[in-house]
C-alpha cells in the first residue's frame, strides 16, 4: 500500500535503515539527533477507498507510547469529515531509538554502557574512538577488553627504549597482546597524549624487531673458525649490514637450497636465500670484498641483480648469462609474471639477455639455479675466486 505506514512497517524502516546499517548506526552513536520518519497519511480518497484501514491506521498509532514521538494534523477529508491523524513520528535520542526497537536492541546498548565504563574512566574523551571500533570490541572475549583497559594507562611515550615490543614492562597482558592490538592502542593512545601517531613502535621507542632472515655459510675451514667454529649462522638484515664478516670473498646467492650445495671457496663466506633482499648490500665492510651475485635467469633474477648492483656497482654477476642461459636452456621453464620495466642496472649483455626472456617463446624464460650442472656451478665459482 502506498499510504500509511504502520507502527510495524516503522519498526521495521527502523531496523533496516538505522540499526543494522552499520554506518547509520555508528553516525548516529557519534553524533546523537533526533530521527523522523513520514507516515504518508492518506489523502481524501484514499481514506475513503479503504475507511477501515484508515481508522486502524489511526487507532495503532494513538496507542503508540510514549505519544508525544508521533506528530499529529487536523483535516478535513471530504465524506467522511474531520480527522486527526498522523502524520510522522520522531525519535529524540538514541535511547528512543533502542526503546523502539524492543529488547534486543535495549538489552546490546547496555552491553556498550558496561564496555564503554572503564575506558571512559580513563579518559571520557575515548568515546569516539570506543565508537569507531565497536563492532571490533563487540566481538572480542570480556577478558581481552578488561587486558585493553589495563593496558592502556600503563603504556607512555619512549617507554620501551632498549627493549623489544614484546619485552615492554607491563604487567597484566600476554606478550602478544599490544602486537595484535595495535591499531586501537594507537587510536586510543592519540586521544589520550594528544598527538598524532604514526607508528606505535616508534613513538615507544622499541628496539625494531630482526627482520629479513639471511643465512650465512663459512665456506672453508679458516672463515668457519672465525665465526666461532659455526658452520651455519641466521642474521637479520640490520645485523649483517653492521657485522663484518670474516674472509675477503663474499657470495651472495639468492635462493636457499642452492647454497647449501656450494663446494668449499678458500676465504669465502656466502650470503644464501635472502631472494629480493638485498638491501644489507650497502653494508660499509662490504666494500673490502670481493663480491659476486648469483640468482636465477629470469626477469626477476636480473632485477635482483640490478638492485645488488645498486647498492655494490663493483660486483661481479655468476652465471647470469647469456652462455648460461643458453647451457641450460633444456631445463627451463616458464615465468608466470615477468617483470616488464627494463632493470637501470644491468650490463649491455645483461640487458639483451632480459629481452630475450620477456620475449621467449615456447616457454623458455626461466632457469632457475638448481637446475644447472654441478661440474658447471664450481667451475665458474673457481674461476671467480682465482680472478677476484
Amino acid at each position: 500500500m502506498n499510504w500509511g505506514v504502520t507502527v510495524e512497517a516503522a519498526r521495521k524502516q527502523l531496523q533496516e535503515k538505522e540499526w543494522d546499517r552499520w554506518d547509520r548506526l555508528r553516525k548516529h552513536l557519534l553524533d546523537p539527533g533526533s530521527i523522523r520518519i513520514s507516515l504518508k497519511p492518506p489523502v481524501g480518497k484514499q481514506a475513503l477507498a479503504d475507511i477501515s484501514r484508515f481508522h486502524q491506521y489511526i487507532k495503532q498509532w494513538q496507542e503508540w507510547h510514549p505519544p508525544e514521538q508521533v506528530e499529529w494534523e487536523t483535516r478535513d477529508y471530504h465524506k467522511i469529515g474531520q480527522h486527526r491523524i498522523p502524520v510522522a513520528l520522531t525519535l529524540p535520542n538514541l535511547q528512543s531509538l533502542f526503546n523502539a526497537l524492543g529488547p534486543e536492541a535495549i538489552k546490546r546498548s547496555r552491553s556498550w554502557e558496561k564496555l564503554f565504563k572503564p575506558f571512559l574512566g580513563i579518559n571520557p574523551e575515548l568515546k569516539n574512538v570506543l565508537i569507531k571500533h565497536l563492532r571490533m570490541l563487540e566481538s572480542m572475549p570480556e577478558d581481552e577488553i578488561e587486558s585493553l583497559a589495563r593496558v592502556l594507562p600503563q603504556i607512555k611515550k619512549g617507554m620501551g627504549k632498549g627493549f623489544y615490543s614484546r619485552a615492554l614492562p607491563i604487567s597484566g597482558i600476554n606478550t602478544k597482546f599490544i602486537e595484535q592490538n595495535a591499531t586501537i592502542i594507537r587510536n586510543f593512545l592519540e586521544v589520550m597524549h594528544t598527538e598524532t601517531i604514526q607508528d606505535l613502535y616508534q613513538w615507544l621507542d622499541c628496539n625494531e624487531t630482526p627482520s629479513g632472515w639471511l643465512i650465512i655459510r663459512p665456506l672453508c675451514p679458516q672463515t668457519q673458525t672465525e665465526m666461532m667454529g659455526l658452520p651455519i649462522l641466521k642474521l637479520s638484515t640490520d645485523v649483517l649490514r653492521n657485522t663484518s664478516m670474516p674472509g675477503t670473498h663474499t657470495l651472495v646467492v639468492e635462493n636457499e637450497q642452492t647454497g647449501f650445495a656450494l663446494p668449499q671457496l678458500t676465504n669465502t663466506v656466502a650470503v644464501i636465500g635472502g631472494g629480493k633482499n638485498v638491501s644489507w648490500m650497502d653494508a660499509h665492510w662490504l666494500k673490502e670484498k670481493s663480491v659476486a651475485y648469483w640468482g636465477d635467469i629470469d626477469t626477476w633474477g636480473l632485477s635482483i641483480l640490478s638492485d645488488a648492483r645498486s647498492m655494490m656497482p663493483s660486483l661481479s654477476a655468476l652465471m647470469m648469462d647469456g652462455k648460461t642461459y643458453e647451457t641450460g636452456l633444456k631445463r627451463a621453464s616458464h615465468e608466470n609474471q615477468p617483470v616488464k620495466r627494463m632493470p637501470e642496472n644491468l650490463t649491455p649483455e645483461e640487458k639483451i639477455l632480459f629481452n630475450q626472456l620477456l620475449n621467449a617463446k615456447q616457454g623458455k624464460t626461466r632457469l632457475e639455479q638448481e637446475f644447472l650442472d654441478q661440474d658447471y656451478i664450481f667451475r665458474n665459482l673457481t674461476d671467480w675466486k682465482a680472478h677476484s
